[in-house]
C-alpha cells in the first residue's frame, strides 16, 4: 500500500533541496513561514527570486561589456560551460 506524503513534507523537501541563500531570502525577505504558506506560495517565490537573479546577472554583465571589460567573455573562456550564470550566488554581490 502506498503511503503518501503530506503538503507539510512536501514543502520540507522542497525547502531543503533549494539553495541556502534562496531559503534565507524567502524566510527574511518575503516573510514566508513554513506553518502558514503553501508550497504554492513558496514555489512562486523561489521563481521571482530565480528571475530576478537572471535578470541581474544580464544587466551586470552588459553593463560590463560595455565599459569595456569582459566579465562573461572570461567564463567561457575559461571552460565553463554554463557561462556566467553558474553557481551564482547573487547574495554575494550585495
Amino acid at each position: 500500500m502506498s503511503v503518501y506524503l503530506d503538503n507539510y513534507s512536501i514543502l520540507e523537501l522542497f525547502l531543503t533541496g533549494i539553495p541556502p541563500w534562496m531559503a534565507s531570502k524567502i524566510f527574511e525577505d518575503f516573510g514566508l513561514s513554513p506553518e502558514s504558506n503553501a508550497l504554492d506560495n513558496f514555489m512562486a517565490t523561489a521563481k521571482a527570486i530565480e528571475q530576478w537573479v537572471k535578470t541581474k546577472t544580464y544587466y551586470e554583465i552588459m553593463r560590463c561589456n560595455v565599459q569595456g571589460t569582459t566579465l562573461g567573455t572570461n567564463n567561457r573562456a575559461k571552460g565553463n560551460a554554463q557561462g556566467p550564470y553558474s553557481a551564482m550566488n547573487p547574495m554575494e554581490s550585495q
